[in-house]
């Protein structure tokens, strides 16, 4: 496969006819002047997915502070499934000395995941740190990396 940006034109040559880009092709194939492209396969374009997911789950705003919001949930198959998820975690270097914590608040997610490891109910936690409950599950879904809280 050739890219058409990379075929050799001449100066001027503008006219385009099915049959004067065969041959011309023809020639530039038999001289060796064509450059080959490669084509992802299946595997390349999932990976590719992947990462583009995964970069959009990171924000940049105009003095260059970066805030992440990683993933909480078991690996979906797809990367557009990734895109998706929610985006109640953050990790922001202005907030709770960049350690997970629930968008819009200071309580680092680390906090709220003790207080479940020691008993406390996920209705308990809501009302102590005033979050709704959907906040809570993913501070402790990731921090103990649960299925569900």
């Amino acid at each position: 496969m050739v890219a058409p940006s990379l075929i050799p034109k001449r100066a001027g040559d503008r006219v385009k006819t099915d049959r004067r880009d065969a041959a011309s092709l023809a020639k530039l194939h038999r001289a060796g002047e064509l450059t080959a492209v490669w084509v992802p396969d299946a595997r390349h374009e999932a990976m590719h997915d992947l990462v583009r997911a995964h970069l959009q789950r990171i924000e940049r705003d105009l003095t260059g502070i970066v805030r992440l919001y990683p993933l909480t949930r078991k690996r979906p198959v797809l990367a557009s499934q990734l895109v998706e998820e929610p985006r109640i975690v953050t990790i922001d270097p202005q907030v709770a000395f960049g350690r997970p914590s629930i968008r819009g608040s200071r309580v680092p997610t680390v906090e709220i995941a003790e207080r479940f490891k020691a008993g406390e109910s996920l209705h308990d936690l809501s009302v102590d740190f005033r979050r709704p409950i959907e906040e809570i599950e993913e501070a402790v879904r990731i921090e103990l990396d649960l299925e569900a809280a």
